[in-house]
């Protein structure tokens, strides 16, 4: 249902951008980052990265090395495509990595062990419950990824996820809706595509992290808050349990 009314905020939006010219054949909206943006980025995200595997892992077996080489394909293509495309349409609020004194660093890794706390104080709440088993057996394919998942959850992930949808997505739905209904619904779309009993941090995680973009409105920030979370609920259970 997110997903669906995300896709029609999509289309309205590029819609009103367009309904100011359609009266002058002369004239054109200025290219700015949209909602839409971000969708085809993370579709084309998705396709890119299971082309990858498909062809690196072929039949064999699925290695952690083989998905962080292909989730990193599929992200490195994602964004180099999207720059691309908005250099060559010198596109308005395209989302930088670096802004000047205003990427405040150490606020993300505030953030990020914050989060973090709390994503390690949700395990230990589904563990109690019982919860945490049912989540080890639905997800043996990410515990076959062995030491890999420590530069896939730390590196790859808050680089390319971050640029997706706190970049694009969060980016987009801010221009019409502002602030905080933005944070809400980009947070609601990076959680859904997580697993189910993954939700709520990783939900609690796209608040911080679209709330401190809006801060810095630079990417370093988030991603280091993506970052230090995944480096915390990964390795804590890993390594100190």
């Amino acid at each position: 249902m997110v997903l669906s009314l995300l896709l029609a905020f999509a289309l309205w939006q590029k819609a009103r951008d367009q309904l100011p010219y359609l009266l002058d054949p002369d004239a054109s909206p200025p290219a700015r980052v949209s909602t839409s943006d971000g969708l085809i980025a993370a579709m084309l995200f998705f396709v890119a990265q299971g082309i990858a595997a498909a062809v690196i892992i072929g039949r064999g077996r699925v290695t952690g090395a083989a998905v962080l080489i292909a989730f990193s394909i599929g992200g490195a293509v994602t964004y180099a495509l999207m720059r691309y495309v908005y250099a060559r349409a010198k596109t308005e609020g395209v989302p930088r990595i670096l802004s000047g004194e205003t990427s405040q660093p150490v606020l993300g890794l505030a953030w990020g062990l914050a989060a973090g706390a709390a994503g390690l104080a949700y395990l230990y709440v589904i563990g109690f419950l019982g919860l945490l088993d049912d989540v080890t057996r639905d997800n043996n394919s990410y515990a076959d990824l062995g030491l890999w998942v420590v530069p896939l959850g730390v590196i790859a992930a808050p680089i390319f996820e971050e640029f997706i949808f706190r970049g694009l997505i969060y980016g987009g739905l801010r221009r019409s809706f502002g602030v905080w209904p933005a944070v809400l619904a980009s947070a609601a779309v990076f959680a859904i595509l997580h697993p189910p009993l993954a939700i709520v941090p990783v939900f609690g995680l796209g608040l911080c992290t679209a709330l401190v973009y809006e801060r810095t409105r630079s990417l370093l920030a988030p991603m280091l808050v993506h970052a230090v979370y995944n480096a915390c609920v990964i390795g804590v259970p890993t390594f100190f349990v």
